[in-house]
């Protein structure tokens, strides 16, 4: 699981990280995001061996960094189910 905040733009400070992530800052801004998850979103991803399943929850809660698994396994279960694409 991690958080993903599509205005956020990482801050390392290689220059080849910062080109990275200023192509992806251009890229998110062309996005059209759907208002419920403009603001971020928990991400959540299975791990184990079965088909990779991807859900979203948002947005954000403030506290999600310091909540007990048991909660973490709630929000999962009712984050909605997102396709996984790849590249």
């Amino acid at each position: 699981m991690w958080d993903v905040r599509p205005k956020t733009t990482p801050t390392r400070s290689s220059s080849r990280f910062r080109a990275i992530a200023d192509g992806m800052s251009s890229l998110m801004d062309r996005m059209r995001l759907e208002a419920d998850i403009r603001n971020g979103w928990l991400a959540f991803q299975t791990i184990d061996d079965g088909p990779e399943i991807r859900r979203r929850l948002a947005p954000i809660p403030d506290d999600w960094t310091e909540v007990s698994e048991a909660e973490l396994a709630r929000w999962c279960v009712e984050a909605s189910p997102t396709k996984v694409r790849r590249p």
